[in-house]
């Protein structure tokens, strides 16, 4: 982890060490807000501090506007943000990517998802169906079905 924040301090010179580092989570849509993730934020930060020795603060921010202002003004001096926030802003806000993740039940650079079906389900006679009932422990968005799951853009 020490070679993380090094890199990512190496990055931003505008960083004053002796000021906590205002670290965000920039996840436009994601679920919760920032009370809810206060107290994860909280160990998260504490973490950082224990194997760095630099303070750290911060806040989870789920809309695009506010994470907009927000780096605009210069409060973000470092984050972890959503794929495609990073894919829509690296270049007006020149983000540098220092690490991304691949899940660890993925054997390559992408996540993967599985659609499971009763033993004997004709699923060819889905993509005719007039509408399929998918059900998730999470909320998923029909824009995350259609790119990620079924490859529709």
């Amino acid at each position: 982890m020490k070679k993380l924040i090094f890199i990512f301090l190496l990055l931003c010179p505008g960083i004053t060490l002796a000021q906590p580092i205002n670290f965000y989570f920039i996840h436009p849509g994601g679920e919760g807000d920032d009370v809810a993730a206060k107290p994860y934020l909280t160990r998260f930060f504490a973490y950082l501090t224990e194997q760095t020795q630099k303070e750290f603060s911060g806040k989870y921010v789920n809309d695009v506007d506010t994470a907009v202002k927000e780096i605009k003004r210069g409060l973000v001096e470092g984050a972890i943000v959503s794929p495609k926030f990073f894919e829509k802003y690296k270049n007006k806000f020149k983000l540098k990517e220092i690490l991304k993740t691949t899940p660890s039940y993925s054997n390559g650079p992408y996540e993967k998802y599985y659609i499971l079906a009763h033993k004997g389900t004709d699923v060819t006679a889905l993509d005719k169906a007039d509408s399929v009932d998918l059900y998730s422990s999470r909320k998923i968005e029909k824009d995350f079905l259609n790119e990620k799951i079924f490859g529709e853009n």
